[in-house]
């Protein structure tokens, strides 16, 4: 009976022993788990925010391009009407579009391509806003048809043409960045 006793003791040791290491394995498991939930979720979360920032400087280029669209308009009533009031859309985006510009190279601070094209985009749009403010300048001195007779020559189109096509180009180095955040997002997403 002592023997029994004893055998049913060590086997009752031993049963417990394996509990004690089954639910400290349990335990390992659970926070194993917890810290990969936590790791994954911070990694969403960069990912969320790279896409987002993508998203603001695509708006920011656009707007930019707004500005100098508001700034063509203005010239041309102004040009046509020879009213004051007409300048407003002009004077306003020229005020705000240096600003936006600023605001986009905070933006693509990160991106050396990007900073590159803010720079040369700063350098088109002073061409640009310089050729409105030469137009402006010869209405005021000579009329009307003097201006129109410069506007013929074509320089503020292709001035204008070469603004649009910066922007595209900026436009769709963001996308492809987009592109391949989402896509990075996705995937993260599924891992977790």
């Amino acid at each position: 009976l002592v023997a029994g006793q004893e055998h049913f003791v060590v086997m009752n040791n031993l049963f417990g022993t394996r509990v004690l290491v089954g639910l400290g394995l349990v335990v390992l498991v659970i926070l194993g788990s917890c810290g990969v939930s936590v790791y994954r979720t911070r990694q969403l979360h960069d990912d969320a925010v790279l896409v987002a920032h993508t998203h603001e400087v695509i708006a920011a280029v656009s707007d930019v391009m707004s500005l100098m669209k508001d700034a063509e308009t203005g010239q041309r009533g102004y040009l046509i009407t020879s009213r004051d009031s007409y300048l407003e859309p002009y004077l306003s985006a020229k005020a705000s579009v240096h600003k936006q510009v600023e605001l986009l190279r905070e933006l693509t601070i990160d991106n050396e391509s990007q900073r590159q094209n803010v720079a040369r985009l700063l350098e088109l749009v002073d061409a640009r806003l310089l050729i409105l403010d030469e137009n402006l300048a010869v209405h005021d001195r000579q009329g009307f048809e003097a201006a129109q007779l410069r506007i013929a020559e074509g320089r503020g189109k292709a001035a204008m043409d070469a603004v649009r096509a910066h922007v595209a180009t900026m436009i769709n180095e963001e996308r492809a960045l987009m592109d391949e955040r989402s896509g990075q997002f996705a995937r993260q997403f599924r891992t977790a």
